[in-house]
């Protein structure tokens, strides 16, 4: 007997493989795992490890718009800071800008939204801005991390948080 495609075992291998560095292997299965079953959550992994992982940042930025849409008004807004990482990362700021004005209107909690917003205004020479949200972001985290590593984890780009750390520090 033929069996369909688990999409649950699909997600599961992309783990393991993103994990194990087989980043080419892990996004393959998490697309599987999409057509199988298009949901919000699916398409924001798939998004991530556009993202953080392969570095596709126009198919991150695809994958996060679909997430929103099928997730319709009800959703969280946690997706908006990935979308707009996404962009930033793309170097459209503009449209990084944009989804960060959106995604605070929405979620304010959503501390990816806070950060990115961070990188936009120091990007954009707006550094006493940039250091309040990114203030802000670490206070929605408790303040207990370290402010690099936790940057660093959300941006996937350690030497663009390393200069923009320092640029901040300079202009104080």
């Amino acid at each position: 007997e033929i069996r369909p495609r688990d999409w649950s075992s699909d997600v599961c291998s992309s783990d393991l493989l993103l994990r194990n560095g087989q980043v080419r292997e892990g996004v393959a299965e998490l697309i599987t795992s999409v057509e199988l079953r298009p949901n919000a959550r699916n398409l924001e992994r798939l998004g991530d490890a556009f993202s953080l992982g392969v570095h596709d940042y126009p198919q991150a930025v695809r994958a996060y718009g679909q997430a929103l849409e099928l997730s319709g008004a009800g959703h969280t807004g946690e997706v908006y800071g990935k979308l707009a990482r996404a962009y930033y990362l793309a170097k459209n700021l503009p449209e990084a800008g944009k989804v960060v004005e959106r995604g605070k209107q929405i979620n304010p909690g959503d501390v990816g939204v806070w950060i990115v917003d961070g990188f936009v205004l120091w990007r954009t020479g707006r550094n006493q801005e940039a250091r309040n949200s990114l203030r802000r972001a670490l206070a929605m985290t408790g303040g207990t991390v370290n402010s690099a590593a936790f940057f660093t984890e959300f941006m996937g780009s350690p030497a663009e948080v390393g200069k923009m750390l320092a640029d901040l520090r300079k202009s104080q």
